[in-house]
């Protein structure tokens, strides 16, 4: 009878540890980095905030910058959204969700010219009753845009290398038929 407190504190210790490792998680996922000419692309943006922080006050901001260029601010949520005048007016769509943890964008009908580094900065002031403590994060996406998708051979290689696109003969890719590993 003496063993039966112990028994059961420790079960509620192993009940009480099970419960917090199942609650909600929200998982941070990298963006895609290459879109095909003429399609829409999904820049994915995540920002993961606990449950019981979810009074905050978020402005989201995404910036472009070309190859050897400056970063431009191409759109921003403040409560409302706002596209900037630049090359991708009217080619920018909010795909945030409602309780701001995914503050991704997609750009419409991709070109050659909207390769380059895209940014996500996101900054929430939380609405404590004594304090407002503010949080910054950044995520960075580097995206090439080509002519076509890859098919066959050529979009095996590239994902198995991770390298980009492998013509026959770069050495990055190998076959079965005695070409090496």
């Amino acid at each position: 009878m003496a063993a039966l407190p112990p028994m059961l504190w420790a079960s509620s210790l192993v009940l009480l540890l099970w419960a917090g490792a199942c609650s909600a998680v929200c998982v941070e996922v990298p963006s895609e980095t290459e879109a095909v000419q003429g399609t829409d692309m999904k820049l994915l943006c995540i920002s993961c905030m606990k449950r019981e922080e979810v009074t905050a006050s978020t402005v989201v901001e995404w910036y472009y910058r070309p190859e050897g260029g400056k970063d431009e601010l191409i759109y921003e949520y403040r409560k409302t959204n706002q596209e900037f005048p630049t090359r991708f007016s009217g080619r920018i769509q909010w795909n945030g969700s409602k309780d701001m943890q995914d503050v991704s964008i997609t750009v419409v009908n991709v070109t050659l010219n909207d390769s380059g580094i895209y940014t996500c900065n996101i900054t929430r002031e939380f609405e404590f009753e004594i304090h407002r403590p503010l949080f910054t994060s950044s995520r960075l996406i580097h995206l090439t845009v080509v002519e076509e998708g890859r098919t066959g051979w050529q979009g095996a290689c590239c994902a198995a290398s991770g390298r980009g696109c492998c013509p026959p003969g770069d050495g990055l890719c190998r076959g079965n038929a005695g070409e090496g590993g």
